[in-house]
């Protein structure tokens, strides 16, 4: 919990974090030290690297080490479809500048996909949530996750449920949480093209 030296924290001002108006390094301490859970989100990017440098930024590599050090730290290992993934990256503003519209992209993902699943398959402090099965069976998924992570899972678990899939909701958008049909959302919608799709089946789409 020790923020010296941040000067600025992506997110802190977001509804989902403080929702403070400023970053403020005192504040941040406190509110570390006074969690009863920490956690950390980050974004595995390896998809940017050259293929001989993958395995030097994969999952094993960035987290086998910290699970070594920490003996009570938990890792949630979110995959989705790669062609959920790359739709999401197509149609959305923040990615789409960015991304190379080719199958290569999509098959790049399975690649990575798959060496991390291989790496690690057997560590017991990490678990692997499909994201197409947690938007069509959330209490499941979410109780299997509550139960690995050692946690009671109840009311409060109940309620974001019913106010995030398949909700009636005020309002919906790209970065919304709130969804009125949440499988719809998790799909690639036509977003793939055919000769996109031809090239994922010609490697072979391997499924978590």
């Amino acid at each position: 919990c020790n923020f010296k030296n941040i000067k600025f924290l992506h997110g802190w001002t977001n509804e989902h974090s403080t929702g403070a108006k400023h970053f403020h390094v005192g504040q941040a301490s406190e509110s570390c030290k006074s969690a009863d859970i920490i956690a950390i989100k980050t974004i595995n990017v390896t998809q940017a690297l050259p293929v001989d440098q993958r395995d030097k930024a994969g999952l094993t590599s960035l987290v086998k080490p910290v699970m070594d050090k920490h003996e009570r730290l938990h890792v949630i290992n979110v995959v989705r479809d790669p062609r959920g993934i790359a739709a999401s990256w197509f149609t959305t503003t923040a990615f789409n500048n960015s991304i190379s519209r080719n199958s290569a992209t999509i098959t790049d993902i399975c690649d990575i996909m798959v060496s991390n699943k291989e790496q690690l398959r057997h560590r017991r402090r990490l678990k692997t949530i499909v994201f197409e099965q947690l938007v069509s069976m959330p209490e499941t998924v979410m109780r299997e996750t509550f139960d690995f992570l050692g946690l009671a899972y109840g009311a409060a678990q109940e309620t974001w449920i019913q106010e995030t899939f398949n909700a009636n909701c005020n309002s919906t958008g790209t970065y919304a949480d709130c969804h009125r049909d949440s499988e719809a959302s998790a799909s690639h919608g036509g977003a793939i093209g055919l000769r996109e799709s031809s090239k994922l089946l010609q490697g072979g789409l391997v499924l978590w």
